[in-house]
């Protein structure tokens, strides 16, 4: 689980124009199972032309370092606008591990109203019984794994815009990727370290450098 700062205030306000604009439908239109009986929002879904815009800022962004070094972006799935307003929640829930014939590796919400125009609507995650909320700035994002079992909590007030997707990883498993950005943020401290004249720290700085490289090749899919 990670959270980054996504979009800039111009981004974002583009995006909150957008979502003006929308032309909301039943979010249970893409549940599946016991989960039209759960969820309870409104939806905007990738196939809408009002989407366009909004996706390409997304896909701009998300292939942007350092957030491609976290979740080495393959495929972007399933991106939708979803809004929630008094009374709407999703309930316990866990996402579908392939959607559009593409295998889900990591999911996302990038927040875009700001976290004192709502009550309640928190993002809650079931880490192996420990529940984590996660209620963000506006144009930040927050990615956890897909098979989490999380849910969105029943807005008290106001309205909760948000936009949810999917990742198609280059590095699927979720461990190898923890280790990877572990791994990377070492090589970072050794880089603002480096002192040019110190000829051992470079070596290890090139050494560390040629070994992250070397994981990602064998990790990635």
């Amino acid at each position: 689980m990670q959270s980054f700062k996504f979009l800039n205030q111009e981004e974002l306000s583009l995006i909150r124009q957008k979502f003006t604009e929308f032309i909301w439908e039943d979010g249970k239109n893409t549940a599946k199972g016991l989960a039209r009986e759960i969820k309870n929002n409104r939806q905007v879904s990738s196939n809408s032309q009002a989407m366009q815009p909004v996706i390409g800022i997304f896909t701009r962004e998300i292939f942007a370092s350092p957030i491609k070094d976290y979740v080495f972006p393959k495929n972007l799935i399933s991106i939708r606008a979803n809004s929630y307003s008094k009374g709407e929640s999703y309930d316990w829930h866990v996402d579908s591990a392939h959607l559009d014939q593409k295998r889900t590796d990591i999911s996302f919400t990038l927040f875009i109203s700001d976290p004192d125009d709502y009550d309640g609507g928190e993002l809650e995650l079931n880490d192996k019984g420990r529940l984590i909320s996660v209620k963000l700035d506006a144009g930040s994002i927050f990615f956890y794994s897909t098979g989490m079992l999380h849910r969105v909590k029943e807005i008290r007030h106001g309205t909760r815009h948000c936009i949810v997707g999917w990742v198609e990883s280059l590095v699927p498993e979720d461990l190898s990727r923890e280790i990877l950005a572990d791994f990377r943020s070492v090589v970072i401290e050794i880089q603002s370290a480096l002192v040019k004249d110190m000829a051992p720290a470079r070596q290890v700085y090139d050494k560390a450098s040629q070994i992250y490289a070397q994981l990602v090749r064998t990790l990635s899919r």
